[in-house]
């Protein structure tokens, strides 16, 4: 990663990391993973018996997870491309091109409609979402194709953030929300793809997961509400566990943050 030199990443000794119920074992150069963020740097050259015996147990985190958390320590990045999301290259196109080539979807034409309408409100709730997903939003970039069959990203992502935000790893946290943002933007919550989002729900609610990964989740719901009510496991969840409920109003009230 970017302020460790090769050379000393190179010529360090490898930190093992024993993952998953399976007991895994996986190595990493141990300078860079010192490298990203003080807690890890703790963990590979403090004096916990980890550092001692060069090696730590990370039985709660599945193996993919901690295979695209190699994959980020060593490129900068994880996972392959998905439809929606962009390259880096791409994006400083954009962020080069300024202000005139980025949508911002909160200021299409909002002010023509009455603010307390239910269509100003969804409005609104989507402008939220979007612009906390990725603030440099390109119209007519997301919803080219149909997007399908994505549960599995929408996991790899929220995993990967609660991973990185446990061991503050924050440019990784702030690569997997966005990650997931820009996969949620065009994903169509219908009948058949409903359960991912609900599934989605239940791991950062009913696992340990940040406020902010809840919170980010839950207003994408929010955002979807119309169509996620007609699933049935979307309406048991939201009627059986009271944080999302309590949540879910507050969002659609416009109390919730």
């Amino acid at each position: 990663m970017d302020g460790v030199p090769w050379r000393d990443v190179g010529s360090s000794k490898p930190f093992r990391f024993i993952v998953g119920p399976e007991k895994r074992e996986f190595t990493i150069h141990s300078a860079l993973v010192a490298g990203l963020s003080p807690a890890l740097m703790t963990l590979v050259t403090g004096k916990f018996s980890e550092a001692r015996d060069g090696q730590v147990v990370l039985e709660s985190v599945d193996e993919q997870t901690f295979v695209f958390f190699m994959e980020y320590a060593y490129t900068g990045s994880y996972g392959e491309q998905q439809v929606g999301e962009w390259s880096d290259f791409s994006r400083r196109q954009i962020v080069a091109r300024g202000r005139s080539s980025v949508y911002y979807p909160y200021e299409d034409h909002t002010q023509a409609h009455d603010s307390g309408s239910d269509a100003s409100r969804k409005r609104q709730l989507w402008a939220k979402f979007t612009s906390a997903a990725n603030p440099f939003y390109h119209k007519g970039f997301y919803g080219v194709k149909k997007a399908e069959g994505l549960g599995r990203v929408f996991m790899r992502h929220a995993k990967m953030y609660v991973f990185a935000d446990y061991y503050g790893i924050f440019d990784l946290v702030d690569l997997s929300l966005d990650n997931l943002g820009m996969a949620l933007i065009p994903f169509d919550p219908n009948s058949n793809g409903a359960g991912d989002i609900v599934a989605l729900l239940q791991y950062c609610y009913e696992t340990p997961a940040p406020k902010e990964l809840k919170s980010f989740v839950l207003l994408y719901a929010v955002c979807k509400a119309e169509t996620l009510w007609q699933n049935k496991a979307f309406q048991e969840l939201v009627a059986g566990n009271r944080e999302i409920s309590l949540a879910f109003i507050g969002q659609v009230m416009g109390t919730g943050q």
